[in-house]
């Protein structure tokens, strides 16, 4: 976890679903480590690349707010990126001085990672 400066944080994992474990049971993995948002920085290609195109609503159907910031593997943001950053960005901002945290989630890209020494999230 990465704690933000005005309090909130980040939970880094992979897209959850992606990993043998249900997309809805990952989900719930990180509403149960306290998120409050899923940021997902995959492309709508990559989504269905993983079959995980459903993740906008059941990560709403938790209860949690998502967010979709569109950046190719191996890249920095883009032109895909900007357009949603501008109409999300003072949601996210709002999130992190409410302390709240939002689960990022990214395809295979990275090794698993862990919340505060728990297990990895799926």
């Amino acid at each position: 976890m990465l704690t933000l400066p005005d309090q909130g944080g980040l939970i880094f994992t992979r897209c959850p679903g992606t990993k043998g474990v249900a997309l809805a049971a990952s989900i719930s993995q990180l509403h149960r480590a306290g998120a409050d948002a899923v940021v997902t920085m995959m492309t709508d290609e990559e989504l269905a690349r993983f079959e995980v195109t459903t993740l906008p609503d059941v990560v709403r159907q938790s209860g949690m707010a998502w967010f979709h910031f569109s950046v190719e593997d191996d890249a920095a943001p883009g032109q895909a990126f900007e357009p949603s950053w501008q109409v999300h960005e003072s949601q996210v901002l709002t999130l992190d001085r409410a302390g709240q945290l939002c689960g990022d989630s990214l395809p295979g890209r990275l090794g698993p990672h862990r919340l505060h020494g728990g297990g990895d999230f799926a």
